[in-house]
């Protein structure tokens, strides 16, 4: 997995941050997404602990332009 890219939604808390530590136990890229900045940090956090590496992305998927944005920032932070 360590040449994937994984979008998790949700990785303040819960079944999102235990996803995101489970890809990045793989070696996996993660974009990581939730409305706050602190749950952000600390599933960044767990998910380089766990040997990933992590893309903090703060969004709340309100619309389509959103998710568009969600999409354009993952892209360009992993440079791909």
């Amino acid at each position: 997995m360590a040449e994937r890219v994984v979008v998790v939604t949700g990785v303040s808390a819960g079944v999102g941050r235990a996803v995101a530590c489970q890809f990045g136990a793989t070696g996996a890229t993660l974009a990581l997404m939730a409305r706050g900045a602190a749950g952000l940090a600390g599933a960044a956090a767990d998910v380089e602990a766990a040997g990933g590496r992590a893309l903090v992305l703060p969004a709340a998927f309100a619309g389509l332009a959103a998710v568009t944005a969600a999409v354009v920032a993952t892209v360009r932070g992993v440079d791909r």
